[in-house]
């Protein structure tokens, strides 16, 4: 892949995922341009050694900032967007950025921010031949059905409205009366007793009509238990799970006509794959494929700046291992694991979530952030 090198900004907050993307493309050669959406006096994503420059919000604006500062640009920039806020805001704003930068889309201004509501991207991807849990949706006022699916997993059924902290497990009616809060809506789903969860990084090119994902990360620890983030990980080829229906995927999506980077979440029960959404921005495990070669951020870039693409080859050293340099050991601390399996599997790891010997400074800083914040407490 023969390119041309063009400006790259990456939008995010100071968290491991804006700074995997930041890795990603700066191991290929490509410094990024860091735009926080939220300042901190105290980053330790900015002191990435991939970073060309960090660029200030004006007056609190990521619009006016990315106007302002690349509207003269000979040639577009290349956005990526690492939270849900940053590439809602795009979203609603293509047309009018479209002209200057070039951005992840779904066709035409406002479909992502469509996309973003739970319910609305189910529907697609039953349609798409995708397997889906059952679900409704549900607000405070509504009448909950006499026929309702328990245990039900409840989270708001818009990205932007809700964070993770409305989504739980309710076992009766009571549970989920006390879950529904006022103005929010939410996606009620059938819990499922997963036998594992994956999780799959891409990107979408051309409308949707080429995508690449040839990877599957398969979740062997969260934290919290059983529903939050990946600690640690198997990554493997996507052959070797075939009860996931790639043509299925790539149907969705084509569908919605995206371009951009992605992450679809699936559970497993009886080798039977249940998709639950699809986030349609940088995930915070993005970077895990990189190890062996998959380059979905640069594949991005490629794609945005007109270069060809060649066969996508993947090492040959899978599976691998990913391990969370932050969290993993809160399964020691709580007595679910034991130190030595911890150790063991930490040592087996090939890549972490912060610690990167080529890019040492972020962890360094995200550990004298939290000193530095005990002592002025």
């Amino acid at each position: 892949m023969k390119v041309n090198i063009r400006k790259a900004i990456v939008i995010g907050i100071d968290h491991h995922n804006t700074l995997g993307a930041i890795r990603s493309l700066g191991e290929c050669g490509i410094k990024s341009d860091l735009v926080l959406e939220v300042q901190s006096k105290y980053s330790f994503i900015s002191k990435s050694k991939y970073i060309r420059k960090c660029i200030p919000l004006i007056n609190g604006s990521l619009i006016d900032t990315l106007l302002i500062t690349y509207k003269s640009e000979k040639e577009k920039p290349i956005i990526i967007c690492t939270t849900d806020s940053s590439i809602d805001i795009i979203d609603q704003h293509y047309n009018e950025l479209n002209t200057y930068f070039i951005c992840p889309n779904a066709g035409n201004q406002g479909n992502i921010h469509k996309l973003m509501n739970k319910d609305y991207t189910i529907e697609i991807a039953k349609r798409c031949g995708l397997i889906t849990p059952s679900s409704i949706c549900l607000s405070k006022d509504s009448n909950i059905p006499q026929i309702m699916f328990y245990p039900c997993y409840v989270k708001t059924i818009d990205s932007i409205c809700g964070s993770k902290a409305d989504s739980r497990l309710c076992y009766d009616e009571k549970d989920l009366r006390l879950a529904l809060k006022k103005n929010i809506y939410y996606q009620v789903q059938e819990y499922i007793d997963k036998d594992t969860e994956l999780l799959i990084n891409g990107v979408s090119l051309n409308k949707g009509k080429v995508s690449y994902f040839p990877l599957v990360i398969e979740k062997i620890r969260q934290y919290p238990k059983g529903v939050g983030a990946c600690t640690y990980c198997k990554v493997d080829n996507i052959e070797k799970y075939p009860y996931i229906n790639i043509i299925a995927i790539r149907k969705f999506l084509e569908e919605i006509k995206y371009e951009g980077i992605f992450s679809i979440e699936f559970i497993v029960k009886n080798n039977k794959a249940y998709f639950l959404e699809i986030n349609l921005r940088n995930d915070g495990t993005a970077y895990i494929p990189t190890i062996v070669g998959f380059k979905l951020h640069y594949l991005w870039y490629c794609y945005a700046v007109g270069a060809s693409i060649t066969k996508l080859t993947i090492d040959n050293d899978v599976p691998f291992f990913f391990s969370s340099d932050v969290n993993d050991i809160r399964h020691v601390l709580e007595r679910r694991l034991s130190f030595l399996k911890w150790f063991t599997d930490t040592l087996r790891a090939r890549t972490y979530l912060l610690f990167n010997k080529h890019d040492i400074k972020p962890w360094l800083y995200f550990y004298i952030n939290i000193i530095r914040r005990k002592f002025i407490k």
